[in-house]
């Protein structure tokens, strides 16, 4: 009877062991993907960045669109929002509830020079 209970024990502690290993090699996989994701986009800027400078220099074309990166722009917009609600009650229970919006958006939106610069 000793003999089964030691089995068990080592057993469970082998279960035990291996739900710890997978544990603590998933989180090394969610640890590592943020640092996968930046080297991704880090190479797809660079290869995006190559092409663009390859054409203007075929082209002979300083002014071909690049990128968009909201830290190199400068935007002016006017928004104009006009909004109309109406609750009807009708009794206890009843409720009847009426809405209208309307939005307008006026501007423009400059991206600035040298935002491919490296």
């Amino acid at each position: 009877m000793k003999k089964s209970r030691r089995l068990s024990f080592f057993r469970a502690q082998t279960i035990g062991e291996y739900a710890l290993m997978v544990g603590l090699v998933i989180s090394a996989v969610i640890a590592m993907q943020v640092y996968v994701q930046r080297t991704l986009q880090s190479r797809y800027r660079a290869g995006s960045r190559y092409l663009i400078s390859q054409m203007r220099n075929v082209t002979g074309n300083a002014n071909l669109p690049s990128q968009y990166e909201p830290y190199y722009t400068i935007s002016n917009f006017t928004v104009d929002r006009q909004s109309n609600s109406q609750e009807d009650l009708f009794g206890k229970l009843d409720v009847d509830r009426y809405s209208s919006e309307k939005t307008e958006r006026l501007g423009n939106q400059v991206i600035l020079p040298g935002s491919e610069a490296d």
